[in-house]
């Protein structure tokens, strides 16, 4: 047994309990939300769905990885997971979840992960192939019995299961949600398997969760309805006694009346150099050149819209391992470098270092042209552009899954690795050849020696809050768990 997770008895919500209403705002969302479930891992969708899903962990209030429909977990051997599951949850709808019904809802959502692009972790299942290609009736990476859930994988899996368990696709999913071809059924609708249930939705307005009593594990005055929307309120007056406002940046008009709450910054506006294979960026003096540029121009403080400037991969910034060498002058470019899309405008996220790489090129006396392309995930993922400007979620530390997620799999931004020792380490990780520490300290080493991801700067939520029990939340928090928040 590597280790093992355990949680206290589980605990039910007294009957007794007064209607406790907490609204939360998304003050910045552009996009209407839906319930379809292959759209809630972008962050506003999954505030609303992951609410009403169980899953086998999740990311806690308390910002660490716990069990929610599961009792405990242990990695068994480097290719085994297993999962012992409490008894007790249903869906909305009086579907039970039990070890059985589950492994046939992760079957459907990882055939449904298949059709939509890729499934990371799960795609080291053993029989995995045959599974999507339906040449199995019996698969092997996923078994049962009475109380435990296992998970067999064809090669050492020591990081990934736990976070990819959490994410909403791969919680316990109602069949009757599903059409026949494992497409979303009907995107105003939502069969809970979770701790709330959708009482009133109007896509793009209002959503309106409400508790689900059945629901086994909710702390003390959590809230028994949440009310969901996008409109900031105009006063003090318009604040209801519980309020979360939701923002990634620091707004100006909030009534005085809510204390500001920010999150760690999860997320890093950088500077991605491609085309490295046989481009300009291909040779690491012309990357170091870019990137001492762009030191030169942070010291004299042309970003002045970001206290958060920073020099390292993760927040909070830390020294460089090494110190930056200036490289000797290298000749420019023989046509301009060209950057992926269009200017940023001053409210975009992406604005800043927008601003501090034309100031290094002016310093560099380079030539560039942008390609003025819309906004499209083909051209956020390609590296065959000489340079992409992109705001990456990367957590708080080094963490080896995210790592992969984000530099190699199909779902992620294609980070650059132009020397291949990120791969090298993430393999050498995974078969327990490194440890959590060694895995950070060369991860560091390595983007700063390859100069090929040049970190600008860390952002991320901010709330602004009322009427909330400050020890029920964290900073650390991913996705809010409503079940888990205290009202005051």
């Amino acid at each position: 047994m590597v280790f093992l997770i355990k949680t206290d008895p589980i605990k039910r919500q007294s009957n007794a309990d007064s209607m406790k209403t907490l609204r939360y705002i998304l003050a910045s969302n552009k996009t209407p939300i839906t319930l379809d479930l292959y759209e809630a891992e972008r962050y506003e969708p999954a505030v609303v769905v992951q609410q009403l899903i169980g899953n086998l962990v999740y990311y806690s209030n308390n910002g660490r990885y716990e069990p929610r429909i599961s009792e405990s977990w242990r990695r068994v051997s480097s290719t085994q997971w297993d999962f012992k599951i409490k008894t007790g949850f249903t869906c909305e709808n009086g579907e039970v979840i039990n070890p059985l019904s589950l492994k046939n809802s992760l079957i459907r959502s990882i055939k449904a992960a298949a059709k939509n692009g890729g499934v990371p972790v799960f795609n080291k299942l053993k029989g995995f192939n045959d599974l999507i290609s339906n040449k199995t009736s019996d698969f092997q990476g996923i078994t049962t019995n009475d109380s435990t859930i296992s998970f067999h994988f064809s090669e050492p899996t020591r990081s990934g299961p736990l976070q990819i368990l959490s994410f909403a696709p791969f919680g316990y999913i109602c069949e009757e949600n599903l059409n026949p071809d494992l497409s979303w059924k009907d995107k105003s609708k939502f069969i809970s398997s979770g701790a709330y249930k959708v009482e009133k939705i109007e896509i793009g307005k209002e959503y309106v969760l409400a508790k689900r009593k059945e629901w086994p594990g909710f702390a003390p005055s959590s809230p028994d309805k949440i009310i969901i929307s996008h409109i900031l309120p105009n006063n003090e007056n318009e604040v209801l006694a519980n309020t979360i406002i939701d923002s990634p940046k620091e707004e100006n008009s909030i009534p005085t009346n809510l204390a500001h709450y920010p999150l760690v910054p999860e997320y890093l506006s950088a500077i991605l150099l491609g085309n490295i294979k046989n481009g300009f960026f291909s040779h690491l003096e012309n990357r170091q050149a870019l990137d001492q540029a762009i030191q030169e121009v942070k010291k004299k403080n042309i970003n002045k819209k970001s206290n958060l400037v920073t020099s390292s991969f993760f927040y909070p910034s830390q020294q460089r391992t090494k110190p930056l060498i200036s490289p000797k002058k290298v000749n420019a470019p023989i046509k301009p470098i060209v950057i992926e899309g269009k200017e940023p405008d001053l409210n975009n996220t992406k604005h800043a270092a927008f601003e501090i790489l034309v100031a290094a090129f002016e310093l560099l006396q380079w030539k560039y042209k942008l390609n003025n392309n819309e906004n499209s995930w083909k051209d956020a993922i390609d590296p065959n552009y000489d340079i992409r400007i992109r705001n990456p979620s990367i957590g708080s530390g080094v963490e080896a899954w995210g790592i992969d997620v984000i530099f190699f799999s199909p779902i992620g931004i294609n980070l650059p690795d132009p020397s291949g020792r990120v791969k090298k380490m993430l393999v050498e990780y995974e078969h327990d050849k490194l440890t959590d520490q060694e895995l950070t300290d060369q991860f560091n080493t390595v983007v700063e020696e390859d100069a090929a991801i040049l970190p600008i700067g860390h952002f991320g939520v901010q709330w602004y809050i009322k009427g909330i029990n400050a020890k029920s939340i964290s900073p650390l928090i991913s996705i809010i768990r409503f079940d888990q928040v205290e009202l005051e």
